[in-house]
Order: C-alpha cells, then structure tokens, then sequence
C-alpha cells in the first residue's frame, strides 16, 4: 500500500519472501529497492577491503617503511569514520552516497598524507630535529595539499547544480569527506609522526622500486615526438568519449555476477515476459474522453494492452465508467425498475440535478460505477433493502470498485496503465513515450498530461545527462583553472595541468564506444 522505499514496503516483502520461501520466486520494483541497499553496502565492504589490501601493498611497494602504510591508513580511516558520522546532520542521504562515500574519500584523499610524509622525510635526511622537520614540512606541503584538496571539493560542487538528485547528495556528502581528511592531515598525522617517528626509522625496508631515470630522460627526448601524439590521441579521445553509449537504468547494464534478486528477475521475465509498465495520469471527470484514448492506445502494436475505468468490463459488457438508464440498471442487478427509478431520483437530488426528475428519470443515464457506489451507500444509511443475493452481489462489486478506484482514481486525476511492448529504454521507447503525449493531447491540455514510469524516468535523465554533464566539466574545469592560477601565479601552467587531466578523460571515455559497452 505504501511507496517502494518505505519501511512498511519493505517488512512486507520480507514477509511475503518468508511465505514464498523456496517454494517460488518473489520479484518486482519494491523487492529490487527492499534488496538494493543491503546488496549494495555488503559489496561496498568487501570493495573496501580488497581497496585496504591492495592500497596497503601499493604503499609498501613505494615507501620505504613497513609502518608509513599503516599510519596513512589510520589517518585516513578516521576522517571516514568522522565524515560518515557528520552524515546525519545532512538529515537524510542516499544509501548510495553513504555506501560509496567511504571508498571515493580513500581514493580521493591518500595523496594529502603521501605528500606530507614526504616532505617530512626529506627534512629528516638533511639531519634536521623531527619536531623542526615537521614544522618545515608542515609549510612546504599545506600548498601542495590544499590546492588539490580545493580542485577536488570544486569538482564535487559542480555536482550540487545537476538536475539529477543524486548528483547534490552525494556532493555534499563527499566535500565534507575531504574538508575532513585534510583536517587530520594537518592535524592527526603531524602528531602520529612525532610519536612514531622511532618506528617509522626501526620499520624501514630497502626500495622495492627500480630507478627511472633512464626512463625520464626518454621521455624528455621524445616531446618532440610525445606531444603531437598527445594531441592527436586526445582529439580522436574528444570524438569518441562524445558517442560515449550511456543508458539510465540498470536493465542494460552488463554485470560480472549477479545477485540473487538480479537472477530472480530474469527468471520471473524469462518465464512471463518482460514487462514495461507506464502510467499515463489525465485530468479526472471525463470517461468518455478516457475511453476514447484507450481505445486509440490499445491499437499500437507496441502495447500489450492498454486499462482504466473507462474499459474494465464490470458485467454483462458494461464497463465500469458506461452509463445506464435506470432500465439497463434494474435489467443488469435484478433490482425492480420501480425502485431503481426512485434510486436514480435520490441520485438526482444529491447531485443537485433536479431537472432530470421534471424531464423524466427513465432517460437520465448515470455512470455505472457511481451508481453502485450511490446504491450501496443507500443501502448503508438503510433507504434501499435488497434481498440477500442481491444484496452480496452489490457488496461484492462495491468491493471491487472501491479496490480499483484507489488504483486508477485520484483526487485530480485519473490513471490508465499501459503494458508496453518494448525494453524500458531505447530510442524507440523514447519515440513512443512522445506519441503517447500526442495521442492524450488530443483530449486534454498538455500541461495536464502526465506519463510516467520507468521508461519515462529513463527519458527524463536522457535529456537532463547532456546538460548535466556538459556544465559539470565546464564548471569543474573553471574552478579548477581558477584555483591553481592562485597557486601556482601562472596563467600557463593551470592551462597545461588541465589539458593533460581533461584529455586522459576524454581518452577513458573514449573505450566504452570502442568496446560497445554501456556505461550508467
């Protein structure tokens, strides 16, 4: 009865998930979000993990100490636990903000210790006191640190300007991460140092990485050669990554594995079919005019079938919506003509329709739904008895009505469901969604038609991506360029670092339409 994303929606899916138990498979749009954000934090943690052990030996690999690896960890582990813990004065966050928050902030954020342990190890070699060589390190690496802590936090600010909800949320969420991590940067891990600095000397190991420096001057040598390939490479990069294949939802994105609810859905889909259901709302009140659209829609091929009040059958081929004289009514319940006229007479009177009464109650045609509902309601207040066949016959078809009015009848609106024939996304669903919006406006303002759905919220962030994408990289580039210029008091040298970044994007993004695989 409740919103997918409810608490009461999900302990009833793990209630009916008990009841089915191995017995059947339970599927649909409220099991895929009771189960998203469990799956998704239980994946979270094991990447975090496998993300410790593989940073742990990367840093053993590049330090020469056993212990530097274990005090970067803790400095950085601790402004995770802090940043997520300031997530409640956010209110309230997407899981999936909080689930990958923790790895991006690790990712985003070794570098800050990596630079200041550094520096710090290089005012030690010079054979400087260690609370002097922090002080020293202190100042020559808080330039270093807070440039690329500042370029980070623009880059996620862009994100609070994007259409799609997501992109605020998790902005928020990751510019606190990093505020915090170069907090204990500059203050945590100067102190740990001076306390271990002892261990870092009694913990220290021979380099395990071999010396470049035949490889640098290569390089040097080749930037004859290197740049003009740079820039070709990054032109033919610009193209591609611009035929990038992005899709917005999950149906056609490949995955390695799969997870248990993921092979419940093929399974369900494998067997019954696929199905693609869109809600198309319109203004409530007219059914002759929802019939009509009905009609028009069920004579796509690309809908499987088209449902509203105005054409459910309710008996006899009368549909819910159809209206009916008061002998159609008496004929269709077994209820005398004489007391259904005196019905449709109450009904006139309540519905302040008294002409009906003066010009001859045996023409006044009423909807059949509304007068079920009218009957039954007489009958509550005790103005009609019916015998008891009767009587159940009427209870039970007011059941079904009320039942199908919390479906399809709002208090503005009315919904018709389509099952369509089609994948979720596609140009071709697309197309259709915009001929289902021609066909609704032919009976009703445009402003007042409202088709919503899957497919429909695949289409919004179709249209909303480009826009999105386009001003985040404008924005974050600006930002950035404006920040170094500071830094480094050089027009060139921001436009350069930018160049390089930017270009190694374009070419990333330049695979997925090389290899043909989705990106979300």
């Amino acid at each position: 009865e409740d919103k997918d994303s409810s608490s009461q929606t999900h302990k009833a899916v793990r209630q009916i998930e008990q009841i089915v138990g191995d017995r059947g498979l339970v599927a649909g749009s409220a099991v895929s979000d009771t189960n998203l954000g469990p799956t998704i934090n239980k994946e979270v943690a094991r990447v975090m993990v496998l993300a410790v052990i593989i940073i742990y030996i990367i840093l053993t690999i590049t330090t020469t100490s056993w212990f530097e690896p274990v005090m970067f960890l803790s400095v950085l582990g601790i402004a995770i636990i802090i940043n997520m813990g300031s997530n409640i004065i956010l209110g309230e966050i997407s899981f999936l903000s909080n689930a990958v928050g923790a790895v991006l902030q690790l990712a985003c954020s070794m570098d800050y210790s990596i630079f200041l342990l550094h520096s710090f190890t290089q005012e030690r070699a010079q054979g400087i006191e260690p609370e002097q060589a922090m002080a020293n390190a202190w100042r020559s690496a808080f330039s270093s640190i807070f440039a690329s802590g500042m370029t980070t936090i623009v880059g996620f600010a862009a994100m609070c300007l994007m259409n799609f909800g997501i992109g605020p949320d998790m902005a928020m969420v990751l510019i606190k991460a990093i505020c915090f991590s170069m907090l204990s940067v500059f203050t945590l891990m100067p102190g740990l140092l001076m306390l271990f600095a002892n261990a870092l000397v009694r913990t220290q190991h021979r380099e395990f990485l071999p010396k470049i420096d035949k490889w640098g001057r290569l390089v040097v040598k080749l930037r004859y050669i290197g740049v003009p390939v740079f820039l070709v490479v990054l032109v033919a990069g610009f193209i591609l990554s611009n035929r990038c294949p992005y899709v917005y939802g999950d149906t056609l994105v490949k995955t390695t594995s799969h997870s248990e609810q993921q092979i419940a859905d093929q399974r369900v889909d494998d067997t019954f079919g696929a199905q693609n259901v869109a809600a198309v709302l319109v203004p409530r009140g007219d059914y002759e005019k929802e019939k009509r659209l009905l009609d028009r829609l069920e004579r796509y091929d690309q809908v499987d079938s088209a449902t509203g009040l105005a054409n459910i059958e309710a008996k006899d081929g009368y549909c819910l919506t159809d209206k009916m004289t008061p002998r159609q009514f008496s004929e269709m319940t077994d209820v005398s003509y004489e007391s259904v006229c005196l019905l449709y007479s109450a009904y006139a009177v309540d519905q302040e329709e008294y002409g009906r009464i003066v010009g001859g109650i045996e023409n006044y045609s009423v909807p059949l739904m509304d007068m079920f509902i009218f009957l039954h309601d007489q009958m509550d207040e005790g103005y009609v008895s019916l015998d008891d066949e009767t009587e159940a016959d009427v209870n039970d078809m007011y059941d079904q009505l009320i039942d199908g009015q919390k479906q399809m009848l709002g208090e503005n609106y009315s919904r018709l469901v389509l099952n369509l024939d089609l994948p979720e996304e596609g140009q071709e669903t697309f197309d259709f969604l915009k001929t289902i919006h021609q066909e609704a406006e032919r009976y009703y303002p445009a402003d007042q038609v409202l088709v919503v759905g899957n497919a429909t919220s695949n289409y919004d962030l179709s249209t909303s991506f480009a826009r999105d994408n386009v001003m985040i990289s404008v924005l974050s580039v600006a930002f950035v360029i404006l920040i170094l210029l500071f830094t480094f008091q050089s027009v060139g040298l921001p436009i350069l670092l930018i160049l390089v970044i930017q270009g190694s994007i374009w070419i990333n993004f330049s695979f997925p339409p090389l290899t043909n695989t989705n990106i979300y």
